[in-house]
């Protein structure tokens, strides 16, 4: 099976690249022939010209093809893009599509709980709404999971990422958030909570964390950095507040949390 990429500017493009690849033999031993566009324009028949293009230079092979529709978010020099697959000793018998809900988009594959991007917009959100809400924010980092990794391995770690985010997701209140920050570190935004209520919280999940069974990785802790979101606060220096907090948990002995 060999695969090619290839950029396109306009619609002109379609026949030169067919041109080309059939001016190599690219295909000449293909049973079939899988095309898939991606594009930035909403043009269904642009798929349809490129298949009709293959079939007029290859008419002994199978071409099918699949149209991904793309969201321009960043600068890039082309509106459109084309995948070849060939199969040489295969004949293509299905093409299955599914779409990804906007939820699941928001969702980090390995955890289960948000990715950072969204809850960096639900933050957004809180401080926004700061009366409303009266929300706190915890940094929350497995401690020594690079040791786990080392020495159990990755599927060790990412074992212990995931019961993590499982204790946090049953153990935290429907109304409060939690995503995953970066690598092992954890964002939970706590809901209507003052300088009593949230460590209360912190020290509850630190608690149901070390004594949670981790099976042959042992135990495991959490060290966290609390910041409670004020009306004069800023984004920037409420996360800043947190990974300090975090940092001194950390030098402090791990398994506890601080406040800032």
């Amino acid at each position: 099976m060999n695969q090619y990429l290839y950029e396109i500017h306009d619609e002109n493009d379609i026949e030169k690249i067919a041109d080309d690849i059939y001016g190599q033999d690219l295909l000449c031993t293909a049973r079939s022939v899988v095309i898939t566009l991606f594009s930035c324009v909403e043009n269904d028949e642009l798929l349809a010209k490129t298949i009709r293009s293959f079939e007029e230079r290859y008419p002994e092979v199978e071409f099918v093809g699949s149209f991904v529709y793309m969201k321009k978010e960043d600068e890039i020099s082309y509106q459109s893009a084309m995948s070849l697959t060939v199969l040489e000793n295969f004949k293509v018998n299905k093409i299955t599509g599914f779409d990804i809900s906007e939820e699941e988009k928001n969702i980090d594959y390995l955890t289960g709980v948000y990715t950072r991007a969204e809850i960096d917009k639900i933050i957004d959100e809180n401080i926004a709404h700061i009366e409303t809400y009266h929300p706190a924010i915890v940094l929350a980092d497995i401690d020594r999971l690079e040791q786990i990794n080392v020495n159990l391995g990755h599927d060790a770690g990412d074992y212990v990422m995931k019961r993590v985010a499982s204790l946090c997701l049953e153990n935290f209140r429907s109304e409060d958030t939690i995503g995953r920050w970066e690598s092992e570190k954890f964002m939970i935004i706590l809901h209507d909570v003052d300088e009593k209520k949230a460590p209360f919280a912190c020290d509850r999940i630190r608690k149901i964390i070390e004594e949670a069974d981790f099976a042959d990785v042992g135990k495991v802790t959490l060290s966290m950095g609390l910041s409670i979101i004020k009306s004069d606060s800023n984004k920037e220096e409420l996360i800043q507040k947190a990974e300090e907090a975090l940092k001194i948990a950390k030098e402090n002995g791990r398994n506890r949390f601080e406040i800032l």
